[in-house]
């Protein structure tokens, strides 16, 4: 993993305003525990993580690593969402038979006039 810090410098002489501003990046390499995870995948999957990981002028494991980042997000917020709805739903905050007949009727007038 890696950190980026930004340092920005500018000298100003006798109170004028410089007229650029020097940025300095510099690149931390950070020390994160990593374990081995071995996974099969069909040998059109690989070439295609291979491509992406060329195009990204980054390995194959940075690639992997994203898009499992991702998949974990989505599911986390899917979880969290899920379990809101269901606190909700204990608390009898649910809407009432009305209601859901008024929002399909929308969406029904929506989508003919599509």
């Amino acid at each position: 993993m890696y950190g980026y810090t930004v340092q920005v410098r500018a000298d100003s002489e006798k109170g004028r305003r410089p007229t650029h501003t020097p940025v300095v990046l510099r690149t931390t390499l950070l020390d994160v525990a990593k374990e081995l995870l071995t996974v099969r995948l069909e040998a059109g999957k690989i070439r295609e993580l291979d491509k992406l990981a060329a195009g990204l002028e980054r390995d194959r494991t940075y690639v992997v690593s994203q898009a499992i980042d991702a998949f974990l997000d989505v599911q986390r917020w899917q979880i969290e969402y899920t379990e809101s709805a269901l606190r909700e739903a204990d608390a009898g905050k649910l809407a009432s038979p009305a209601e859901v007949k008024s929002a399909f009727a929308r969406l029904r007038r929506k989508s003919k006039a599509r």
